[in-house]
């Protein structure tokens, strides 16, 4: 029987994993630091965006794909 407490445990342990999941993400992948410096990844799946974009939307942090489906939510 799951008491007050162990569900305080289980959704903090539940809660660490998302942020975890969320953080890695978000973190540059390996390879990032051999491209060149004006390259911005996307939030959400980390490729990168295109410079046509950027122009177009200077404060943009996601590609057109995840911008979209932010959007459809």
């Amino acid at each position: 029987m799951i008491d007050a407490a162990d569900k305080v445990v289980m959704d903090d342990e539940r809660a660490m994993e998302q942020f975890q999941q969320t953080r890695a993400r978000h973190q540059a992948p390996p390879d990032a630091w051999h491209r060149r410096s004006d390259e911005i990844n996307c939030l959400d799946c980390a490729e990168i965006i295109p410079p046509a974009r950027l122009e177009a939307m200077p404060h943009t942090k996601r590609c057109v794909r995840c911008a979209a489906d932010v959007e459809r939510r």
